[in-house]
């Protein structure tokens, strides 16, 4: 035994820790319960809370505050969406909520009321609190809350933060799921009431009747609870089914509306298009007609110009002119003209020298008006028949007339040049 004293002592000292440790572990327990059910009553939290798929309508509100045993009900529009901080790249997954109309009234229907940890609640339309979920980092006050582009159902796409909050329904545990993102829940932003425009709600929570006057950790408490949820149950089908037909009628609806507004434009289009047809053939109508005057016009401007345009055969000059303008045609011809460069000259030649003309051959010129200069020519035509009367035949001789000294009408005496012969004159000696 001596040996073993110190050993006995431990042994002692170890039970007496463990039961003393058990003793204050029995003792806190009825206390902490008892500063958890004083927060609960302090923030109104809720007993039940009613979710749906398809959305809660007010004609669902109003089933679930006419059960029985349903002492309040608060109705709450919640939107998950991923937006980014002010000065954060990372997109976070953010639930938007609608407070109610006066967050701190006093009464059964406020429910879940959130504890004010810095700032101030919202009084602007594009001001928010923000309650951080979990680990999150928490969020400085004037920071703004963006939201992406394209979000529908928020009349807003920038909220301020002017305060953090605690939402008692995370006071015991701060993780929740969306549908959004990677699934988890990162903040919590309350915006004021009428910030979401959905003609729904998300969620609907409860007081049960006489659930109150229990402990929340209590059989009783629970009883009172299931005694409502049982009962809420029964209704829940008979409600979806209403819900579901009315989101089927209003789908319809809007279906036939859309159908309507698609016929009422395809039909515009088409009297447009008709319109558009009938004033594109119109317009090709006229111009088909306005060619055709224009076609009309061409021609009588050719007419115009083949009756009174006349023009010469030749190039030449105008040597006379038998009409004056406004003078009537009288068959003789208009204008007479005649080509001088080169110009023709006709010469009759003794029949003897028939064999020694040929095509070609020089010809020298001399007219007495110009007595120093000598024109030269080439023969162009010999006429094939002879004049019986004086013995002679008609040569054609052309005459280059450059210069145009020579005129048509001029006498000019002709030398050809026959070729020589010898012979022997005997002179008259009478």
């Amino acid at each position: 035994m001596k040996g073993n004293a110190s050993r006995m002592v431990s042994l002692f000292g170890i039970v007496a820790l463990g039961v003393m440790m058990l003793t204050g572990l029995m003792s806190i327990a009825p206390s902490m319960r008892s500063a958890a059910q004083k927060y609960y009553v302090q923030q109104n939290v809720f007993d039940l809370r009613v979710l749906s798929t398809l959305g809660l309508s007010d004609q669902d509100i109003a089933a679930i505050a006419a059960t029985p045993g349903v002492e309040a009900v608060m109705p709450v529009k919640t939107l998950d969406l991923e937006a980014n901080w002010q000065g954060q790249e990372e997109r976070m997954v953010v639930q938007l909520q609608a407070l109610q109309q006066d967050p701190a009234a006093d009464t059964d229907a406020n429910m879940n009321c959130l504890v004010l940890r810095s700032g101030r609640m919202p009084q602007a339309a594009d001001e928010c609190v923000v309650h951080v979920m979990g680990y999150q980092a928490e969020i400085a006050e004037g920071t703004v809350l963006t939201l992406p582009e394209d979000t529908e159902g928020t009349k807003h796409k920038e909220y301020t933060v002017v305060g953090l909050v605690q939402d008692p329904q995370h006071i015991s545990t701060d993780k929740e799921s969306s549908t959004v993102g990677n699934g988890q829940l990162n903040y919590i932003a309350y915006v004021l009431d009428g910030e979401l425009t959905a003609d729904y709600y998300t969620a609907c929570y409860i007081k049960a009747e006489n659930a109150g006057q229990y402990d929340n950790y209590s059989q009783e408490y629970q009883e009172a609870v299931d005694r409502v949820a049982d009962r809420l149950e029964q209704i829940s089908t008979a409600q979806c089914v209403q819900r579901r037909e009315q989101l089927m009628d209003t789908a319809n609806q809007k279906l036939a509306e859309a159908r309507q507004t698609y016929d009422d434009q395809k039909a515009e289009a088409l009297r447009q298009f008709a319109q558009a047809e009938q004033q594109l053939d119109d317009a090709q109508q006229k111009l088909d007609q306005a060619k055709a005057q224009l076609d009309v016009q061409r021609e009588v401007v050719a007419n115009l110009k083949k009756n009174i345009e006349v023009r010469s055969p030749i190039s030449g000059v105008v040597t006379a002119r038998n009409y004056e303008s406004g003078d009537l045609f009288a068959q003789q011809p208009i204008l007479h003209i005649m080509q001088i460069d080169p110009l023709k000259v006709i010469a009759n030649i003794s029949e003897q020298y028939f064999p020694n003309v040929k095509v070609g051959m020089p010809v020298k010129l001399a007219v007495d008006i110009f007595p120093d200069e000598e024109f030269t020519g080439t023969v162009s035509l010999i006429y094939p028949a002879l004049d019986p009367t004086t013995r002679t035949f008609k040569v054609e001789v052309k005459v280059p007339n450059a210069k145009r000294t020579l005129r048509p009408g001029m006498y000019a005496r002709t030398t050809f040049d026959m070729g020589s012969k010898e012979g022997v004159m005997v002179p008259d000696i009478r």
